[in-house]
């Protein structure tokens, strides 16, 4: 009686009692791997990657036989080690699933979590190779179109990374079309960077991927040392809500951003 609370909790975002009361039953089943499997993910969900980990790695434990529930646990772990910016750690158990367990259900999500990896380690070549992979054997999917917005950030960034050529011909500019935001005020405004750019043109496609999610985004032109670059940036009013929902769009999207000051 005590899961299927928390489940209707969820479905009505109240992950605070969700847990609570998932607490409040591994309280007294330590071995309830259903309401375990549950209260790490709405850890996760909930930006506690750290907590969520530690139920993880109790599963890893009660579930060491290599079934199902021990290769989805490796994904929680994996996934918790991304949120963590722990790349090498989450690699290595993405690759793990890959090969000793065919028969995961989401696949194509799960190779996209390993392509963030390959970027996060630094290693490009395998990224690209990877989101490539996911458009070519995964179509109709939210994978592919995250995989083809991350082709298209690939192809704003190789000149100023360096970047290989190859696989970035599958890249095109997201095909969603703005609505728009709406957009609480404040004294006071927040400022956005989505990236620099050496080349002007770059940063001005990325301004028009920006502008389609429904954000009035802009150029500013730095120059230090003698060499010009163009940084992408949104203003927005410092309300937390206009804060979550930029969150969100970006994330769908899977354009990275961070604040700045002025």
């Amino acid at each position: 009686m005590g899961y299927e609370l928390a489940n209707l909790y969820v479905l009505s975002n109240d992950n605070k009692n969700a847990i609570l009361i998932l607490k409040d039953i591994l309280s007294s089943d330590k071995k309830n791997d259903e309401a375990s499997f549950l209260l790490a993910s709405l850890y996760l969900s909930e930006d506690s990657p750290s907590q969520s980990i530690k139920i993880y790695n109790e599963l890893l434990e009660n579930n060491s036989k290599k079934d199902s529930n021990y290769y989805y646990t490796l994904y929680g772990i994996a996934n918790c080690y991304i949120k963590m910016g722990s790349y090498y750690e989450a690699r290595g158990n993405y690759e793990r699933i890959i090969k000793d367990y065919e028969e995961f259900d989401d696949m194509s999500y799960l190779m996209y979590n390993l392509a963030l990896s390959y970027e996060g380690t630094k290693n490009y070549d395998l990224a690209l190779k990877t989101y490539s992979n996911i458009v070519d054997t995964y179509p109709n999917t939210y994978s592919q179109k995250m995989a083809l917005q991350k082709l298209t950030l690939f192809s704003l960034q190789k000149k100023e990374d360096n970047l290989p050529d190859k696989n970035l011909d599958k890249a095109k500019v997201s095909d969603v079309v703005g609505t728009k935001v709406k957009i609480f005020p404040s004294n006071e405004t927040s400022t956005f960077q989505m990236g620099r750019f050496r080349d002007k043109k770059r940063a001005e496609e990325l301004t028009s991927i920006i502008k389609n999610i429904g954000y009035d985004s802009y150029i500013k032109e730095e120059n230090k040392d003698n060499s010009v670059s163009y940084v992408v940036r949104v203003d927005l009013p410092s309300d937390k809500r206009n804060v979550d929902e930029l969150r969100k769009r970006m994330s769908s999207e899977n354009i990275p951003f961070f604040a700045v000051k002025k």
